[in-house]
Order: structure tokens, then C-alpha cells, then sequence
């Protein structure tokens, strides 16, 4: 009988087959088992907000003309990618 591998392994494995080994996000206490005993030949860019790290992942995607992966939280960083990536529906009054 073999071992399966982990999520973590299996994600990592991913990763490094579609040559994906930057990783960018804002850390938080949800992401510290990803830390535990961190890959190598990965590297984890650091940006003080969401919106800031999904620039950063963007840019970095364009220049690389290869996938970016953003590691966001998992209830406001996802909620604040909707409001980064999604463009109005409708123009509302202000006033």
C-alpha cells in the first residue's frame, strides 16, 4: 500500500508542474501550516493588502507570461478580489 500524498503536497506538486513557484499574499494566523517547513525553491512576496497583492501577482504574471498565485484570506480576502476584479454593473447617484 503507498501513502498518499497531502493536500499540501499535492498542491505544492501542482504548482511546480505549471512551473508556479511564487507565491504572493498577506499573510495572516490561516496561512502558518503553508509556512510550516516552506519549500526551497518557492518564494513568498509579502504585501501589507490585499488589493496590493493582487497588483503585484498581476504584474508579475504579465511580466512572466506565466500564472500568478495570490494567497488571499479566506473571508475578506476573497470578498476584497470581488471588489478588485469586478467592474460595476451600474452607475448609482451619489447624491
Amino acid at each position: 500500500m503507498t501513502l498518499k500524498p497531502t493536500v499540501r503536497e499535492a498542491v505544492l506538486e501542482l504548482l511546480r508542474s505549471f512551473r508556479i513557484t511564487t507565491i504572493f499574499g498577506n499573510p495572516g494566523s490561516t496561512e502558518l501550516p503553508m509556512f510550516r517547513s516552506f519549500p526551497n525553491d518557492f518564494r513568498y512576496v509579502v504585501g501589507l493588502q490585499e488589493s496590493v497583492v493582487v497588483g503585484m501577482a498581476d504584474g508579475y504574471a504579465q511580466a512572466t507570461r506565466n500564472a500568478a498565485l495570490v494567497n488571499l484570506h479566506s473571508a475578506v480576502g476573497v470578498g476584497m478580489r470581488w471588489g478588485i476584479y469586478s467592474p460595476p454593473t451600474r452607475t448609482e447617484r451619489l447624491w
